[in-house]
């Protein structure tokens, strides 16, 4: 974390009070943080210029600010990610990015002032975090957990009346195995997704019998805000016997809203079509970063003629629908997290 804030150079930090005790250990490692706002109740911790978020917001004017002069291009977020390295690299993602991104999401789910998301997954997570610009645009609903606790989870999702949310396999594994789970009333929800790791189909058709909705497997990286693809349907797919169907919605999906993809051979030549051939996929478009923060070279390894090598493996079919096998380097997926089997650097 404190080499995160240094990388970037961060003077304010947004934290939880129940974290003071890790604020205070960053607070000795010299960062450039010179302020800390904190959220939630209870005392305010002494520590460095200390501001209660509900107090400032109190003190300002409730009149919309004059709206700042800012290109397209110019960076919004930076996410950290480690890819396979484990050495984590600051992902710009520009103004044009986000509200693209949001757009197409708007455009592919459907997402309209109806809709009820719920925050489960972490919000530091673009697995969730594209969710909190796309359902503001059209003025839906944010329910947000704190913590990852399936009753609460399941009861909160049927009491909120959730439409729709995004949530790592390990999260929906445990969702539809909580004992009691079939009691609650999930009739408003109109589809899950899921994201962050692989999937195997047995869940995905526990995941519809359970909560009785569609389901929509996504797959993207940092790098692309986060989408790339998703395993909704075609139309004329719709017309296939039901499991027909759903060796497409099990699938890791076809290209989002947006996105240019192509799965390439070493030579830099496109695969067959033929859901056998493996290759590795990459993308461009307007959801694609400009590359990592004051790491020019980590960019150029990564970006190669307006493509963007996203080292995942995977097979084509017919219908553009890729099926990801696996990934160039050594990496475990667990929790939704990277988690390096080898690291040379430790």
């Amino acid at each position: 974390m404190a080499f995160i804030l240094k990388d970037c150079g961060s003077t304010i930090l947004i934290a939880a009070r129940r974290f003071h005790e890790s604020v205070e250990k960053l607070s000795a490692l010299h960062t450039d943080v010179t302020r800390v706002i904190w959220t939630g109740q209870g005392a305010l911790p002494a520590i460095l210029e200390s501001l209660d978020y509900e107090e400032s917001l109190k003190a300002e004017f409730a009149s919309v600010p004059p709206q700042p002069d800012i290109a397209d291009d110019e960076v919004a977020h930076l996410y950290y990610t480690s890819g396979t390295t484990g050495r984590p690299k600051g992902v710009m993602l520009s103004h044009k990015n986000v509200c693209t991104h949001a757009i197409a999401a708007i455009a592919e789910l459907k997402l309209g002032d109806y809709d009820n998301w719920i925050h489960v997954a972490q919000l530091f997570h673009l697995a969730d975090a594209w969710a909190t610009f796309a359902i503001t645009w059209v003025g839906g609903k944010h329910v947000i957990v704190s913590d990852f606790d399936p009753p609460h989870v399941l009861s909160t999702m049927a009491a909120e009346k959730v439409t729709i949310s995004n949530m790592i396999p390990t999260m929906l594994n445990a969702l539809v195995n909580t004992p009691g789970v079939e009691t609650f009333d999930f009739s408003s929800l109109r589809v899950l997704l899921s994201g962050g790791a692989p999937i195997a189909p047995e869940l995905v058709k526990k995941i519809m019998k359970t909560f009785r909705c569609d389901y929509v497997r996504t797959y993207g990286i940092t790098e692309t805000s986060p989408y790339l693809t998703v395993s909704i349907l075609k139309d004329k797919l719709r017309e296939l016997p039901e499991d027909e169907q759903f060796v497409f919605k099990a699938k890791t999906g076809r290209p989002f809203l947006g996105v240019l993809l192509r799965v390439v051979r070493k030579d830099g030549t496109d695969v067959r079509p033929d859901n056998m051939e493996v290759g590795e996929i990459i993308v461009k478009g307007d959801t694609v970063t400009k590359g990592y923060w004051r790491r020019p070279e980590e960019t150029k390894k990564t970006i190669k003629d307006d493509w963007l090598y996203t080292g995942d493996m995977a097979v084509l079919d017919k219908e553009g629908y890729v099926n990801i096998v696996d990934r160039k380097k050594d990496m475990i997926i667990t929790g939704g997290e990277n988690v390096y089997s080898v690291d040379d650097k430790v």
